[in-house]
């Protein structure tokens, strides 16, 4: 039998297991960018596994799928959101409104964008104007392209 809560000993400062160690810090890295741009793929590699699915088919993530990714002193939990893109059903509405949700709660940033197709830079970009958070673009299927053409997108 289970001693009474009031009953329960309490453990000093720094010596709970459910309380982060001194100088731990974590936080959310919201993944968003235009269709088929490479997230889920990048959440992918930075957690480590396979979390989130991976297709040719443009939509494949409907729904925000979370990733965590542990490191001494830090814990990441990466957020891989749908792709952006013009909504013209309830199901376009609410996946634009999931990644739009998802950028703004975020402590960190990273658009992904495909330098193949024009507007994904824009994309990225437009979820991360107005905050005051840190934001990252990362430039992905580089190998697509002619290189001198990479430098004006740098």
């Amino acid at each position: 039998m289970l001693p009474p809560l009031s009953a329960a000993p309490i453990a000093p400062p720094g010596t709970d297991p459910a309380s982060p160690p001194p100088g731990h810090t974590s936080g959310f890295v919201a993944v968003v960018g235009a269709p088929n741009a490479g997230k889920s793929t990048l959440v992918n590699a930075l957690v480590g596994r396979k979390v989130a699915g991976v297709s040719a088919k443009p939509q494949t993530t409907r729904r925000r799928i979370l990733g965590v990714r542990t490191e001494p002193g830090c814990q990441m939990i990466f957020v891989d959101t749908p792709g952006v893109a013009e909504a013209d059903t309830k199901l376009g509405e609410f996946m634009k409104s999931s990644a739009a949700s998802a950028a703004r709660e975020a402590d960190v940033l990273v658009g992904v964008a495909d330098v193949g197709r024009a507007g994904d830079i824009e994309v990225a970009a437009s979820l991360a104007r107005g905050r005051n958070a840190p934001a990252l673009l990362v430039l992905n299927k580089v190998d697509t392209i002619p290189k001198p053409s990479l430098l004006p997108l740098l």
